[in-house]
């Protein structure tokens, strides 16, 4: 999470300048643990979605999935 903030806030302070306009830039980001119980195909859907939770929460932000357990 740390490392993807960093990444975001660094992307956010480096503004596109095309023919004369600055246009401002950000980056939405999800991120997904990754273990002997969560393999990698699983992280990555859970990282994929929690960037749609990101996108759909106003964007320009990082997401951790957070994995649902049933009592």
């Amino acid at each position: 999470m740390h490392t993807a903030e960093r990444i975001r806030e660094g992307i956010c302070k480096e503004p596109v300048v095309f023919e004369g306009n600055t246009i401002p830039v950000s980056a939405s980001f999800g991120v997904a643990h990754a273990s002997p119980i969560n393999d990698l195909s699983a992280a990555i859907e859970y990282a994929d979605e929690a960037l749609y939770m990101a996108k759909r929460g106003g964007r320009n932000k990082v997401v951790f999935y957070e994995l649902k357990t049933e009592n």
